[in-house]
């Protein structure tokens, strides 16, 4: 009998892969489990006590990020996305361009850790050997012989490891030990993972991608030389199942029709554009007659918290819809995110709006430079605003639509499978458990 354990370092998906039944596949010679206590269930997933503890321990935490570091000054060259992340951890989000930015840049380069980013920069920029820097990290370290010693109690005969990349779990699976008897498999659980924050561990056999355009980024920044697989993703299902159902639009009366602004995961002051972009609309003849503000699900920062506030005082509406349905919405102004996907997928009147920020290192001006944008970027199959002024202009007149993409581009971006996420992942293991 073949054991394979899965094991989630991404938040957002752990509980919808706990949720999925692999116990279905659990015939012949295989047999899938979870490291989940007795308690656990469908709706408050919870990971078993020492699982849990290395996923939120500080000082995992800690050399997490140091690793990082070190990754991203080694590949500093590779793509603007490593660089822009390298100088967030080394000197703040904020820049000098001010007082406040003065200080908040002082404090983040008084912090300990801070002097730790620093040395672990400079060995990555020497090229300083992996292994033994990994050695290093390790040294003293309680919290890797912990998880070293779960996943050999586990007696499994392949790992199943779904990760964003930046989760404690991943850098444990980098310098931990790796046991030869075992199989480890990753899974990908973002669109920016390996151009932009994922170092793939050399400890894994075989790694799965969202896309073939992440194929390519592992293959450029020869993060390992083992084998790769397109599994797509929870996301792009989600997305392709939804738009695949007939939708019943709204009468088409140009007073009612609304915008959708997608916000971002970062402290860029799209706020004030929003509620500047409410007042334009209420002071002049469009065919737009009022703006919803979609916040990033992740947007847990006390200050955007306080400034979503500012909006609902001036009365404007607030999605915070768990299912997101553009289709429900006559235009959208997209900031680069994961969503612009599903704008592509839509072809819904929509704007990419990349200001820039003097304020803020990672502005939506910065973050359309990344290497996961390179294709959408060079095509520009969505109309691009780079300031506020080229973004009422556009709304004045009504968005465009986006441009048609070929089948084999929009499959190399987002692809759609007839099978759902677990039997893929359930494929892969048996895939490569023949190989083996």
């Amino acid at each position: 009998m073949k054991k394979i354990l899965i094991i989630c370092g991404d938040n957002r998906t752990s509980k919808k892969i706990a949720e999925m039944n692999f116990g279905e596949f659990n015939k012949g010679n295989f047999e899938y489990t979870y490291p989940l206590n007795k308690n656990s269930n469908a709706f408050q997933i919870r990971l078993d006590e020492e699982y849990s503890y290395l996923l939120n321990s500080h000082q995992t935490s800690l050399r997490t990020n140091i690793k990082f570091v070190y990754n991203l000054s080694k590949f500093f060259y590779a793509s603007s996305s490593f660089r822009i992340h390298l100088c967030v951890m080394l000197f703040g989000n904020y820049r000098i361009f001010n007082k406040k930015g003065l200080i908040l840049f002082i404090s983040h380069i008084l912090k300990i850790n801070t002097l730790f980013y620093f040395c672990s920069a400079f060995l990555g920029f020497m090229r300083f050997p992996e292994k033994i820097f990994n050695r290093l990290l390790g040294f003293k370290f309680n919290d890797s012989k912990v998880f070293t010693n779960l996943l050999e109690n586990s007696s499994a005969d392949f790992i199943v490891f779904i990760t964003s990349g930046r989760d404690n779990f991943h850098f444990l699976f980098n310098i931990s030990r790796k046991n030869p008897k075992t199989t480890y498999i990753m899974i990908i659980a973002n669109w920016d993972g390996p151009s932009s924050k994922n170092i793939i561990s050399k400890n894994f056999d075989h790694v799965g991608v969202w896309n073939s355009q992440q194929v390519s980024h592992v293959e450029k920044f020869k993060l390992l030389n083992k084998k790769i697989s397109v599994v797509g993703s929870l996301a792009g299902d989600s997305a392709h199942d939804m738009y695949r159902k007939p939708f019943t639009a709204r009468i088409n009366n140009s007073s009612s029709k609304s915008l959708l602004y997608i916000g971002q995961r970062n402290n860029f002051d799209e706020i004030s554009d929003v509620i500047r972009i409410q007042q334009y609309l209420n002071l002049n003849h469009t065919v737009y007659s009022k703006v919803v503000y979609r916040p990033h699900p992740l947007s847990t920062m006390k200050a955007k918290r306080i400034e979503i506030n500012k909006i609902a005082l001036n009365e404007i509406e607030i999605n915070t819809a768990k299912i997101l349905n553009l289709r429900e919405f006559d235009g959208i102004i997209c900031l680069p995110t994961t969503l612009l996907l599903e704008v592509l997928l839509t072809r819904i009147p929509a704007v990419v709006y990349i200001p820039k920020d003097n304020f803020n290192r990672r502005d939506p001006n910065s973050m359309w430079s990344y290497k996961h944008f390179d294709q959408i970027r060079k095509l520009e199959p969505v109309k691009v605003a780079k300031d506020f002024q080229e973004l009422l202009l556009l709304i004045s007149i009504g968005l465009p639509s986006p441009k048609p993409l070929s089948d084999e581009l929009m499959d190399s971006l987002f692809p759609r499978f007839d099978i759902t996420f677990k039997h893929r992942i359930d494929m892969l293991v048996k895939k490569v458990a023949n190989d083996f």
